[in-house]
């Protein structure tokens, strides 16, 4: 789930891409790797935690990104490193389609925040 009021960048045409291809844009300085995986585009760090490797010329082996250097493997959906010598996670950020554009918003992916239960105290006979 995104904010509602999210800002999201067109990039380029989603036709452009191919199934299992990655392709770095930059948006506000950031380098950022669009990754298309059947009909769904994911939208990661562009560069492995290990070395700063740009990610696109590397492959998508399923829903993971890996990279060309050291086969660092980070899932595209979560941003999850899942082997390799990567230092950490990627950063996902939200994605949509609209008019035929891929569009990638900066603000991070949020979880709704879980409703907290509260029971009325009971009276504990002795």
């Amino acid at each position: 789930m995104t904010t509602q009021h999210a800002i999201y960048h067109r990039t380029f045409g989603a036709a452009e891409l191919s199934n299992r291809e990655a392709r770095t844009i930059e948006l506000d300085g950031k380098k950022i790797a669009v990754v298309r995986v059947e009909d769904r585009h994911y939208a990661v760090d562009a560069l492995c935690s290990h070395m700063g490797v740009p990610l696109d010329q590397g492959s998508v082996d399923g829903h993971e990104l890996v990279c060309p250097w050291h086969a660092a493997r980070f899932c595209v959906k979560t941003g999850s490193k899942t082997s390799g010598p990567g230092w950490c996670d990627l950063e996902t950020y939200p994605t949509r389609v609209t008019d035929g554009f891929i569009e990638v918003s900066l603000e991070k992916t949020i979880e709704p925040t879980p409703i907290p239960v509260t029971r009325e105290a009971e009276t504990v006979v002795a």
